[in-house]
């Protein structure tokens, strides 16, 4: 957020403005920074800043401010900068850059801002409407408006593990940060047999290819830690899960390691181990990590607590710069080789984590979905396939938003497979999405591959985002990308991959990619796509600096005032609370990466 503006307060300002309350836009004494936030003059308060309040669209015709789209503002920001500086003491025309209200010094020159009376008061909302307003905010009755799915470009580049040693894995996990590309190789022995490393790699536009590679390691790596079998990310923190890294005495107890990107690069921040180590327990076998980065979800597949590699998960609260262990998660029913935590997906706002078990009832698995309520973290549904059978596996993979669940079966059947007449069986697999059913969970539909090819094991590997979900098809060396359309999942694009061996994958608001880890003489391939427009539009961001902040909320609040149609946000022809209810929708949502 802007200035520290808080979104509760930017909601509150756009509220009052549309509904007949004066606007009080920045007034920048000085030229405002880029998109960063460096030298931003921030208020504490508006009252301190905004002795004067006078209207958007009056603030912005008195400083003679020109929208342009953004092919226009590169090409001419120059020519307007040195014809305004021409003009001496009169406003220049500002071009908004980078695009925030960024001025271009040293030739800035304000004038005096006129009084609140001297201005058109905007056009005054019922009462009535501005009530249903406030009520729409307060249970978010809106989302924000979908778009049509615009396709990927393969980029044509094959991300080779840069030694080509065999045997690295480069490529058993990816994941995303913007245009970031995070790839693990937790076999790579080049700190030591099966250390493990990381790899990132970032997208240059201007010659369409990636930027060389960096390397992340653990500072205390040792033989056979695995490091980078499992992988996350948020916006600045990448996390490593190396479960069978040594803790103290006990052998492969596992340990999940935070780095930091500092602006220049990234450093590791924090080693998080659970506060009773076991021996064997696989630790960070999988990581999940909440959009704002302050609760981490972590399995442990063969912690033995009540039984033999029952299984566990924990959870982990940041608390200053340290990482807290809050609760340990247990499985119902402790049963030997239940392999609880074998997968685990933390949803964005760390509101409900979903656990697999894939071991359970003789390997046909189930799910463990908890809510967190009070502070603590409850069990509330155990889910399993409604055609579930032993060996299936159901819970080999999850992923999770606060509306969907899906669920990898890699073993399931060939649902028309007859164990009398068909040999050998027929384990093609299939993925289950749970749909959010009022306070519970409902199997909506099963997923399956067209090819029914014995070996498929579709859906090893899931990532979601939002209603878009990138499932694995390992023995046809390919995935599958589907979009959540009328209560179904429906295919709209299929990735291909050159080699053979585990298919991870990921999925993001610009980049996806396919992996095996077995490709490229066993050193590993990743293959990379980009989305031709974001999964996500940021519709809120009117400013188009990649996030939503006062500034967005100004731009709405004139051009709703002012009858501009850029303000139609649910494309209906006319300006109403709707569109306000979706741009607050699509605001607090934020910029995905």
């Amino acid at each position: 957020m802007a200035c520290g503006l808080t979104d509760s307060l930017v909601v509150m300002v756009l509220l009052a403005s549309v509904c007949g309350e004066w606007a009080c836009p920045l007034l920048p004494a000085r030229p405002i920074g880029a998109a960063n936030g460096r030298n931003h003059r921030c208020p504490h308060t508006l009252n301190t800043l905004y002795p004067r309040c006078i209207s958007l669209a009056a603030w912005r015709s008195m400083h003679r401010i020109e929208r342009r789209p953004p092919h226009a503002r590169s090409e001419n920001a120059l020519q307007d900068h040195q014809r305004g500086c021409q003009r001496g003491s009169t406003p220049y025309r500002r071009i908004t850059e980078n695009l925030l209200w960024r001025h271009k010094a040293p030739c800035y020159h304000r004038s005096s801002p006129s009084t609140p009376s001297s201005l058109p008061r905007p056009p005054d909302m019922p009462k009535a409407i501005r009530a249903l307003v406030f009520l729409m905010l307060a249970v978010a009755a809106h989302e924000a408006t979908a778009q049509e799915y615009c396709g990927s470009d393969y980029l044509d580049w094959l991300m080779i593990d840069e030694d080509e040693s065999r045997d690295d894995w480069f490529g058993y996990q990816t994941t995303h940060i913007g245009e970031k590309i995070v790839v693990s190789a937790p076999n790579d022995h080049g700190l030591g047999q099966s250390t493990g490393l990381v790899y990132i790699t970032e997208f240059d536009e201007d010659d369409y290819t990636f930027f060389p590679f960096t390397t992340i390691y653990a500072d205390d790596s040792m033989p056979g830690d695995r490091f980078g079998q499992a992988l996350t990310a948020t916006s600045e923190h990448i996390y490593v899960g190396a479960p069978y890294h040594q803790v103290g005495a006990f052998q492969n107890a596992g340990a999940v390691y935070e780095f930091t990107f500092d602006g220049s690069q990234w450093t590791q921040t924090a080693k998080i181990t659970t506060d009773t180590p076991q021996l064997n327990a696989g630790f960070g076998r999988t990581v999940s990590i909440s959009d704002d980065a302050n609760t981490m979800l972590v399995g442990s597949m063969d912690e033995s607590f009540g039984g033999t590699n029952t299984g566990a998960a924990y959870i982990f609260e940041r608390q200053g710069d340290h990482w807290v262990q809050t609760q340990v998660l247990l499985p119902p029913n402790q049963i030997n080789g239940d392999k609880f935590g074998f997968d685990a997906a933390l949803t964005q706002d760390a509101s409900i984590a979903v656990i697999s078990a894939p071991g359970t009832r003789n390997n046909a698995g189930s799910i463990f979905v908890y809510r967190r309520l009070s502070g603590s973290w409850t069990l509330t549904h155990e889910l399993t396939a409604s055609d579930a059978q032993p060996l299936s596996f159901f819970g080999w993979s999850v992923a999770a938003t606060n509306e969907h669940i899906l669920v990898g079966a890699p073993n399931a059947l060939d649902p028309e497979f007859d164990s009398k007449l068909d040999s050998p069986i027929q384990w093609v697999g299939a993925a289950y999405a749970f749909e959010r059913n009022g306070a519970g969970w409902a199997e909506q539909q099963r997923i399956e591959h067209d090819s029914w090819n014995p070996g498929t094991h579709f859906a090893k590997d899931i990532d979601i985002l939002d209603n878009y979900a990138l499932i694995t098809a390992e023995g046809e060396s390919e995935a599958i990308l589907y979009e959540f359309h009328d209560s179904e999942w429906e295919p709209i694009e299929y990735l291909y991959t050159e080699s053979s061996g585990k298919t991870a994958l990921s999925l993001g608001n610009r980049f996806m990619a396919v992996s095996q880890h077995l490709g490229f003489n066993h050193g590993g391939t990743v293959y990379p796509y980009m989305h031709e427009c974001p999964l996500i539009p940021c519709t809120a961001d009117l400013n188009e600096d990649e996030s939503t902040d006062f500034f967005d909320v100004a731009i709405f609040i004139e051009t709703y005032t002012t009858g501009d149609p850029d303000a139609d946000f649910n494309d209906d022809g006319q300006l109403d609370f709707f569109d306000i209810a979706d741009f607050i929708a699509s605001y607090l949502r934020g910029c995905p990466d």
